[in-house]
């Protein structure tokens, strides 16, 4: 189900309501990115069936796949080709990097993974709010985009 344009913008606006103070806007523009990439990172190693083209085809790439038909549903053109090049080049350094490197790519990601949580967490408790995932698990997908959507505003890209 796509929804109408604009309730991208309302859950934005609904995201930035528990994200008003500096600091924990700062803590979440730094890890909400480092967490996606943790997150797809730690995908790329879970075990995949031997298949042609296993390289690639992973459960990294099937949550990557996965995520870009979830954001289509937000319907707005800007807002995706930025979060599916994201994804996208999250992905291919994710695969560059295990092969590279591998178990100690791996331990990486998951300090990575625990530390950007935990400095979420502590910039909620600072906030004194909840995160908005809490109440709504389509806030997980709404953070990368709020990041990118103030990325976007500070480079006067209208969305």
């Amino acid at each position: 189900m796509i929804f109408a344009k604009n309730k991208i913008y309302e859950y934005l606006k609904e995201y930035s309501n528990s994200h008003t103070k500096k600091i924990n806007i700062w803590i979440h523009e730094i890890s909400v990115p480092l967490n996606l990439h943790a997150t797809i990172g730690l995908a790329c190693f879970l075990p995949f069936p031997d298949l042609f083209l296993s390289k690639y085809l992973g459960w990294g790439t099937l949550l990557v796949v996965a995520m870009l038909i979830a954001y289509v549903r937000f319907n707005n053109f800007k807002l995706y080709i930025g979060i599916a090049l994201q994804l996208i080049l999250m992905l291919l350094i994710s695969l560059l990097l295990k092969g590279n490197y591998g178990v100690k790519y791996l331990y990486i990601l998951m300090v990575m993974y625990l530390m950007t949580w935990a400095a979420q967490l502590l910039g909620h408790k600072h906030e004194g709010k909840k995160p908005s995932f809490a109440h709504d698990l389509n806030f997980l997908l709404i953070g990368p985009l709020w990041v990118l959507a103030n990325l976007y505003k500070f480079l006067k890209i209208k969305f």
